[in-house]
């Protein structure tokens, strides 16, 4: 193995350093990357012994040449344990600092290796971690990048000097405190340049900008100033606690989308639980659904991890877009006696845009949504919630007016009301699947943590695609299930929010109609190879998910003339009706599908396994092996 890293390795380097880690009898394959000149992938062997989880690190410290008292190796959480499959993950640290998005991934089958995925990132030992730049300069440098005419925590600042009720400003001053940009040392590979990846010493900030609206991770060079990454946190604003006791009770609700549902509400009084600031009716004084000093239902489900809880914007909102402080002042939706009727909460006859404010039935959408999420992830991945620790799921609903999308902002999910197709626009945005994408993303940046630009900003986009299919057939085909069997297309993204069913945002069975690839480089493929900017969405992120789309699709149902899993039924399922067996490339194939028990295991197994800088090819190889390991075990002697 090879004992040093040097800044760039020839040809010949690269060609040794596979062969010495090949020279392991319990190796099977290598791949090294080109960019980080580190290996990408090694899997092991069924014969000539197993790698163990506890021989991993004296193994990686050869394989990656780690340096004593240089470079370090540091196991953090599992990000997937069950069936006796484990996911560790390693992080990389140079000289005591972090190296963001440098991770190393050990798949773990009884005990044994099964393979790794890596970030290694090569880093010259020479570097300094000691800033040439003060923090508050490089903040002054970040403030450049991001060009926002107002921030997140001076957006609030200004709330808590309009306010003199003392809980208000608390609640406030809070989420100030929470908005401000804590500025922390790591290095990280500068993503502004192509070929051999370079290491930097950088400030990280969490920049959250109100107007107009973005959150990002933005990394500053700590020696120049020079913008290294730009990484976003809200996905889609600019493209179409601890558990408590449980109190909460059952009401049904007639959702938009979803049919007649089952949810779970809380009886409160006093102050509300999102702004600590008293309650008041979610209706006119006229028609009132909570008294002052009596009690009240509202929107809180505390029966599921941290909670589930849908709060109300009022039609605050919209463009120029700002959420920050809006959030924190959202009200409850209120019910005095937990009978949620039409009459109550769909007060205005009309739809779409400004109207949707005067309409609550919505908020059962997202609600619900939420718990049906929030079931999925436990009952399909034993998953306790997007951070797989239980965290909260919040929503709020009416952002707007007639505001066109829906966004995770990192914590949150908000939705605005739609300003309805006749306008071209949608209709409101709190459908199932736009849910279950959303806090896909939110799944996401506890596994693989995809960046989001170039090849794994597409794959970030496609899984989220994918949880919303998953959530729709799971919430169709569950025991008890009261969804209308016409409710959802499970692989149409999108087809309850447009002017009509066959008018989705993006197909998973035919990405082509809606103007996406359903081939790597093929008809639509958009160059990854770019500088990622708002106009070029990010190198394509939402246009190249469709490669990856078409593969779930492809797996899960099968092709055109493929046999299809039991229980797929054409007129629910399976819509792939350009399917001519024939790619881009001219490459013939034909796929069996498995179903989706099969192929949302093998998709989650490989996202947790994937690197925050994987592409196309190192997520081929990743879902080859997590495929391989689900139906059997390389390690085994």
């Amino acid at each position: 193995f090879l004992t040093t890293v040097h800044a760039q390795r020839t040809p010949q380097e690269l060609d040794n350093l596979q062969r010495q880690i090949l020279s392991n009898p319990k190796v099977a394959t290598v791949e090294i990357s080109t960019s980080r000149q580190t290996p990408a992938f090694i899997s092991c062997k069924r014969e000539g012994g197993s790698i163990t989880k506890a021989d991993a690190p004296v193994f990686l410290t050869q394989a990656l040449g780690i340096r004593a008292g240089i470079d370090y190796l540091i196991p953090g959480k599992s990000l997937y344990n069950q069936n006796g499959i484990e996911v560790i993950q390693y992080q990389q640290f140079f000289k005591g600092v972090q190296v963001d998005h440098a991770a190393v991934k050990a798949l773990v089958k009884d005990g044994k290796i099964s393979f790794f995925t890596t970030d290694w990132l090569n880093i010259p030992a020479g570097i300094s971690v000691q800033p040439t730049l003060s923090s508050a300069q490089a903040l002054t440098y970040a403030k450049s990048v991001v060009k926002a005419q107002k921030y997140a925590w001076e957006a609030v600042e200004e709330a808590i000097t309009k306010t003199t009720d003392p809980l208000a400003k608390a609640a406030l001053q809070k989420k100030r405190d929470e908005y401000l940009p804590k500025r922390e040392l790591v290095i990280v590979q500068d993503y502004t340049k192509g070929g051999i990846a370079e290491a930097k010493l950088a400030y990280r900030f969490n920049m959250y900008a109100a107007e107009p609206l973005s959150r990002s991770w933005v990394y500053i060079d700590a020696h120049n100033g020079k913008l290294l990454l730009l990484d976003k946190i809200i996905k889609h604003a600019d493209d179409p606690a601890k558990k408590q006791s449980v109190t909460s009770v059952n009401a049904t609700v007639a959702t938009r989308y979803a049919g007649t549902q089952l949810i779970k509400t809380k009886q409160v009084s006093g102050n509300d639980p999102n702004s600590g600031l008293p309650l008041i009716s979610s209706h006119p004084t006229s028609e009132p659904l909570y008294l002052p000093g009596s009690s009240t239902y509202v929107l809180i489900d505390d029966s599921k991890g941290g909670g589930i809880e849908t709060y109300d914007l009022n039609n605050i909102g919209g463009l120029p877009i700002s959420v920050p402080g809006l959030t924190a002042q959202a009200k409850s939706f209120t019910d005095v006696d937990n009978n949620w009727t039409a009459a109550e909460h769909r007060r205005s006859p009309a739809i779409d845009g400004a109207a949707e404010a005067e309409n609550d039935d919505i908020a059962f959408d997202a609600h619900w949504g939420a718990s049906v999420v929030y079931d999925y992830w436990l009952a399909k991945h034993n998953r306790l919630s997007f951070d797989g620790n239980n965290a909260k799921i919040k929503s709020f609903i009416h952002y707007g007016p007639a505001y066109d999308n829906a966004f995770w902002d990192g914590s949150v999910m908000t939705y605005g009301d739609g300003s309805g197709p006749t306008a071209g626009g949608f209709h409101a945005l709190t459908a199932l699947d736009v849910c279950g994408h959303e806090i896909g993303h939110g799944v996401c940046s506890f596994t693989s943590d995809l960046l989001y630009q170039s090849e794994s900003g597409a794959m970030n986009e496609a899984l989220s695609d994918i949880w919303a299919a998953c959530i729709e057939h799971f919430a169709m085909t569950r025991s008890g299930s009261t969804v209308p069997s016409t409710a959802y297309r499970p692989f149409y993204i999108g087809e309850q929010i447009g002017a009509s069913y066959d008018a989705p945002l993006r197909r998973l069975d035919n990405p082509k109609q809606q103007g996406n690839p359903d081939t790597y480089g093929g008809t639509n493929w958009q160059d990854p190879n770019c500088t990622p900017t708002l106009v070029n969405d990010q190198c394509g992120v939402h246009t190249n998910s469709g490669v990856l789309n078409k593969w779930f699709f492809l797996l899960t149902a099968g092709s055109k003339n493929g046999t299809r899993p039991a229980g797929m039924t054409a007129n629910q399922y399976y819509f792939a009706d350009s399917d001519d067996e024939i790619n881009d490339l001219n490459n013939v194939y034909r796929v069996d599908g498995v179903g989706f028990d099969l192929s949302e295991d093998i998709a989650f197994l490989m996202e947790t396994m994937l690197t925050s800088s994987a592409t196309y090819a190192q997520a081929r190889t990743a879902s080859i092996a997590a495929a391989t390991t689900l139906s059997a075990d390389p390690c085994s002697d």
